[in-house]
């Protein structure tokens, strides 16, 4: 084992954990011979360690723990699922219409995902952002696959969206993480709803 429990710090400088930033979803810092040997890991974090023998080795629970052995990589993901919104805009798609997903994901198989992101940097960090944005290619990706239209049962779109978004994962960098695709509408839609409401006022 390369790490252990310790107490508690009660200064910053004397233990490393990710910024305190709402975007940052992940964070990754490898401590070597000049960092700080201790870190913590909050109530909403799940964290793991590569040791130096390349093993991956999972935080069982909050609280602040010692590195033994150098050099050793920690990764910091948040917990709860990620509940995001996509869109590809009209332009882009073949038919002249744009699509947009409510979609949920959650980290399923982190050994999997952690093995991609490992890397030569020190440290690094992935934003909400940076996962959306992938997302959105794989939408993208997925609506031309499966050549869906407006015209379709929209529980058979939102299930072939779903088996789709969940194939392209698994060869991304989010490889590891589970899509659970909720609703899917089209732009056309957004823009009838607004004319709705402005004929209700």
């Amino acid at each position: 084992m390369c790490f252990a429990s310790t107490k508690p710090k009660f200064s910053e400088k004397d233990y490393i954990m990710p910024p305190r930033d709402p975007d940052t979803v992940i964070f990754y810092y490898e401590i070597g011979k000049k960092d700080v040997k201790c870190f913590r890991v909050a109530e909403y974090e799940d964290a793991y360690i590569i040791c130096p023998s390349g093993e991956i080795k999972p935080i069982g629970k909050p609280g602040f723990y010692q590195i033994i052995s150098i050099p050793a990589k920690i990764i910091w993901i948040r917990s709860s699922r990620f509940v995001l919104s996509v869109g590809v805009p009209r332009g882009v798609l073949p038919g002249g219409f744009g699509v947009n997903a409510d979609l949920s994901l959650y980290l399923q198989y982190p050994e999997i995902f952690i093995g991609n992101i490992i890397t030569a940097e020190k440290q690094g960090k992935i934003s909400i952002d940076d996962i959306r944005k992938e997302l959105r290619k794989l939408l993208e990706n997925a609506v031309r696959n499966l050549q869906i239209t407006p015209e379709m049962e929209r529980r058979k779109i939102v299930d072939l969206v779903h088996g789709e978004m969940n194939n392209l994962i698994s060869r991304t960098w989010l490889n590891g993480f589970i899509c659970d695709v909720q609703s899917v509408g089209f732009s056309f839609e957004c823009e009838l709803s607004k004319l709705l409401d402005e004929l209700a006022r």
